[in-house]
């Protein structure tokens, strides 16, 4: 089950009623808020109704250690155009610089 919830919009929550991402002293894992504030647009926070009631929640909480990705396999045939943007492109035309997946830049004629 994920208690992860977001906000689009700048959001008013008051002390103790959310918990927010942070690396602080007792290290990275979500906080407690201790004051009234306004959570800032495409943040994620935990609910502290749907939570232990403690002041720090852990990323990990003496479980098995994060192994992390071993490895990755990728189709190195497979080119993706990008703007200067960097907003991908499903169909480039001609006359417009492009960034490709492997970094190269180029010019459709």
């Amino acid at each position: 089950v994920n208690l992860v919830q977001g906000v689009l919009v700048p959001t008013p929550k008051s002390a103790g009623s959310i918990y927010i991402m942070a690396k602080a002293s007792r290290g990275e894992g979500f906080y407690k808020t201790t004051a009234d504030g306004v959570l800032a647009a495409n943040k994620a926070f935990l609910n502290a109704t749907t939570t232990t009631g403690a002041s720090f929640l852990p990323f990990a909480d003496g479980e098995e250690p994060t192994t992390g990705i071993s490895g990755m396999v990728t189709d190195s045939k497979v080119v993706k155009y990008y703007n200067l943007n960097g907003t991908p492109v499903a169909k480039p035309v001609s006359g417009v610089m492009y960034i490709t997946s492997d970094g190269k830049k180029l010019i459709f004629k």
